[in-house]
């Protein structure tokens, strides 16, 4: 190969390399994403988004996390009661967490919102 190929066909492979070297997508908004367990999904959602937490004075939710996405985001419910410790929601808009923090009665807001909603991906029982 003549001398002054060399620096072109080094940076042809240079190139090659950094573009098939190509991260993967991020998930879009509107997929689902699937787990095969629920420790899989609350990491997954823990590394990749960041909580707001509130605890509710309510005798069935002990604890609700929110973990927003760009327009729908994650919802941790963690129950008072001793069979079922925690669910798991996904695509929870911004509008329905915000309205879950302003209810008068959270489990209420839950049975007449979420349940319904049909948006559960993983339940801890």
């Amino acid at each position: 190969m003549p001398y002054s190929l060399r620096p072109l066909t080094l940076l042809f492979c240079y190139f090659s390399l950094l573009t098939s070297c190509k991260s993967p997508e991020p998930l879009k908004e509107h997929e689902t994403q699937t787990f095969s367990n629920y420790q899989s999904a609350e990491i997954w959602i823990k590394q990749n988004y960041k909580a707001e937490t509130v605890i509710p004075n309510s005798s069935f939710i002990k604890e609700l996390q929110y973990y927003p996405a760009s327009e729908n985001g994650y919802l941790i419910i963690h129950l008072q009661n001793e069979k079922t410790l925690s669910l798991i929601y996904q695509n929870i808009s911004q509008n329905i967490w915000n309205a879950f923090k302003k209810a008068d009665s959270t489990g209420k807001f839950y049975n007449k919102e979420l349940i319904t909603a049909k948006t559960i991906i993983i339940i801890l029982t």
